[in-house]
């Protein structure tokens, strides 16, 4: 079940130590007998919060080389649930937005083995990658963005997948893009800038 593999090979960040697992998590609120609350459960006809609670992530600091940290974010378990369950719904949706070039590198791609989305060049292949697609080229043009996944504004998402016209003129839940934008804030106390370091959603969301 592709729900079930998210929540515990992609919810929390795979720089934690090993004893933290997110799997009986998992479990438990994708038995076939679950009986969820209502807080679970994803309400598109209410435009503002989707009746979804908001709250705020878990932190971890991780250590980087010389003095730099890097923040990484645990979302609660019920928010995460949510967006990890609307991605899965639609994830054939969003193939025409996610699916990249032949250049892609970082294109998400289901998993199943480690981290439950990975990018379809795995870091360990990326030179081999770059070479292939480097060859016989007369330039390359590089760039960085600083801060990406803390810089990203949320309210993008719905513009990056519906156009910004599109995004601006619609609000309501029956657009995808609104969704997720909508659920990726109230597991961030409702701030539109950045999303989570750590979840393998993060990814899906980066991508598009």
């Amino acid at each position: 079940m592709m729900i079930k593999d998210i929540l515990t090979r992609g919810y929390l960040p795979k720089e934690l130590p090993n004893p933290f697992t997110s799997s009986s998590f998992a479990d438990v609120v994708t038995a076939s007998n679950a009986t969820l609350p209502s807080q679970y459960k994803f309400n598109r006809h209410t435009r503002n919060t989707g009746g979804l609670p908001k709250s705020k992530p878990a932190k971890y600091s991780l250590g980087r080389g010389g003095l730099l940290r890097r923040s990484l974010s645990v979302p609660n378990p019920v928010n995460q649930y949510a967006l990890t369950a609307e991605i899965c719904e639609n994830w054939s949706d969003l193939q025409s937005n996610i699916s990249g070039t032949t250049l892609s590198a970082t294109r998400p791609v289901l998993s199943g083995t480690g981290r439950a989305i990975q990018g379809a060049s795995s870091q360990r292949l990326r030179p081999i990658f770059s070479a292939r697609t480097r060859r016989n080229n007369r330039y390359i043009i590089k760039t960085d963005i600083s801060r990406f996944y803390h810089s990203i504004y949320t309210h993008s998402i719905p513009w990056a997948l519906h156009t910004k016209p599109v995004g601006k003129a619609e609000r309501g839940f029956a657009y995808l893009g609104n969704r997720l934008d909508s659920l990726i804030r109230m597991a961030q106390d409702q701030q539109t800038v950045g999303i989570p370091i750590g979840p393998d959603t993060s990814l899906v969301i980066a991508e598009i």
